[in-house]
């Protein structure tokens, strides 16, 4: 059985216990870069997919200093999927690295850039990755509550102003 037969087989259970259940696929990673947006594409014209999934379900980032690439993903994916309502169930920036405009600034202003770009996309929610303390060490990007490398406490400046943000339901 391949993973989009199982999707269709598992979506009928689901709406057989709970007719009014609505069912997201696995999120698919990176849909800006081809590889994801060939994925989404595939499974998408896999007999019965289309039928299957409710709400499709996108994890995207932003590592580029406008956020253009998460707003790619998402235009891309309404491309393809039509009118179905869009979930990103993962999404982050990265918090280190080599260019000079991965700040603080940076980050905050990238938690209301995803979140206009995602209400513009009309994406019915946006969720952050890693929004609760990791044990030291336990994540070294893409996470606004990295430990500081200089000291024992975590950076967690934005992780109220976020979790705000992101919590905020479009009706």
């Amino acid at each position: 059985m391949c993973s989009s037969d199982l999707l269709v087989a598992t979506s009928a259970a689901i709406k057989a216990a709970y007719a009014d259940a609505k069912v997201l696929n696995g999120g698919i990673y990176r849909p800006f870069a081809e590889n994801g947006k060939s994925y989404l594409r595939a499974l998408f014209a896999e007999p019965g997919v289309a039928a299957a999934v409710d709400v499709v379900s996108l994890h995207s980032y932003a590592s580029d200093e406008h956020g253009d690439s998460f707003a790619d993903a998402l235009a891309t994916a309404g491309e393809i999927i039509g009118g179905k309502p869009i979930f990103v169930t993962e999404t982050s920036v990265p918090d280190d690295g080599d260019r000079g405009w991965m700040t603080p600034t940076w980050h905050a202003r990238m938690v209301a850039t995803v979140a206009a770009r995602g209400a513009a996309a009309n994406a019915r929610a946006v969720l952050w990755h890693t929004l609760a303390d990791p044990p030291p060490g336990a994540m070294d990007r893409n996470s606004f509550s990295r430990q500081d490398r200089k000291s024992t406490r975590l950076n967690s400046s934005h992780q109220i102003i976020s979790y705000a943000v992101f919590c905020l339901k479009k009706k």
